[in-house]
């Protein structure tokens, strides 16, 4: 029991079952009787409630420094309302971003559904081949896909505003910052747009791998990539330049967060199995990076996925992190040292997390199974301190 008041189950219909796209790109979906045996309320794909496995443990990490090797137990029973599984999509869900009301994700069905809550309000064929990024800001949403292309669509009409050619491999990441829109692509460079006309701007140059991940400091004009080179990167886009260089994973940095809170801490997680907290004042004025001011301020490495860390979000006091190892875990920030982290969500096993995305008291996971999965921080016992 985590020892906090739990809130009434939310009770859905079960999920339909999918059928063919239609003409005009939307699924159709027919209703069904409930487990009361009355019609579902509406014909859109909807969610169920699923059980967890009612003890989670934390897994002993054996990585490649024995000396840090961890054994915390971290043992719950976690109530059966904590998790509701949403399915529209029919192929593996990749990417996940929210405006107030709604959760939008790309899928490799080349669709993008619009949720509210945990209800498809609407499904639309978004690209030619499968939605690999996306972005909601500016009263926009801005995709990107394995076609090459990034389009902004209105959202609530699902009418396309702007497309625009990324050039010559699929997009692997969005950012968005007063009025520029930042992209990546399986290529060194980073690529500033103009949101309104779609033209290019200019562009960032310095990584010396493919640019996997970009997030935007809160409130700043800072941008945060990270690299196939293993290296996290922070620019400036005043200048536009880049202004300190973050080195310490030993592998593919895969994701990254600044703290939304601070602005002085970074999150990464990476190919290497680790999640790595980084303080940006700790910054060397003597020691350079091809010019650009190294920083080997790493406050701590947390060891505890098995597999490669795909995703991470950050809130007020906790750490989000998705991994290949099917699981999610939660990190308390304000915790001493590297064994904080408070519980692990484990899913079945071949239900790889791609995404994860925080929405008030929700956390949304994006599934390899097509499933986009909620889970209520309320019910898990850490919304007071999110």
């Amino acid at each position: 029991d985590v020892g906090r008041r739990t809130p009434p189950p939310v009770r859905f219909s079960p999920t339909p079952s999918p059928e063919p796209m239609a003409r005009n790109g939307v699924p159709e979906f027919h209703t069904r009787p409930d487990s009361r045996g009355s019609p579902s309320p509406s014909p859109h794909p909807v969610s169920r409630l699923v059980p967890l496995p009612q003890t989670l443990s934390l897994p002993t990490h054996a990585g490649e420094n024995a000396k840090h090797t961890t054994k915390t137990p971290v043992r719950r029973m976690f109530p059966e309302n904590l998790c509701t599984e949403m399915s529209a999509h029919y192929r593996r869900v990749n990417c996940l971003t929210c405006s107030g009301a709604y959760l939008f994700s790309g899928s490799d069905d080349c669709s993008v559904c619009m949720w509210e809550l945990a209800q498809c309000r609407a499904r639309w064929k978004a690209h030619e081949k499968g939605v690999t990024a996306m972005i909601y800001g500016e009263r926009v949403l801005v995709t990107g896909s394995e076609d090459r292309t990034v389009r902004v669509w209105e959202p609530l009409t699902q009418q396309c505003r702007k497309v625009a050619n990324v050039g010559s491999s699929a997009v692997t990441s969005l950012a968005l910052n007063q009025g520029t829109l930042i992209s990546s692509v399986f290529h060194r460079e980073i690529a500033l747009w103009d949101l309104t006309t779609m033209t290019r701007t200019g562009s960032l140059k310095g990584h010396k791998g493919f640019v996997r991940c970009l997030r935007v400091a809160h409130a700043t004009t800072a941008v945060v990539s990270g690299s196939n080179d293993d290296t996290i990167r922070i620019w400036d886009l005043r200048v536009p330049r880049c202004v300190q260089v973050l080195r310490g994973h030993r592998d593919n940095v895969l994701c990254v967060v600044p703290c939304p809170v601070t602005g002085t801490a970074v999150y990464s997680g990476s190919f290497d199995r680790t999640v790595k907290e980084w303080d940006l004042r700790r910054v060397s004025s003597s020691r350079k990076l091809g010019g650009v001011p190294l920083n080997l301020g790493c406050v701590r490495t947390l060891r505890s996925h098995t597999h490669s860390v795909t995703s991470v979000e950050a809130s007020k006091g906790l750490l989000f992190t998705g991994s290949d190892d099917d699981e999610i875990k939660v990190w308390e920030l304000d915790a001493p040292g590297e064994d904080c982290c408070l519980h692990t969500l484990c899913e079945d096993q071949d239900r790889r997390v791609a995404a994860l995305q925080l929405q008030g008291p929700f956390l949304f996971g994006a599934y390899s199974d097509r499933m986009v999965r909620l889970y209520s921080l309320e019910v898990l016992g850490v919304s007071d301190i999110i």
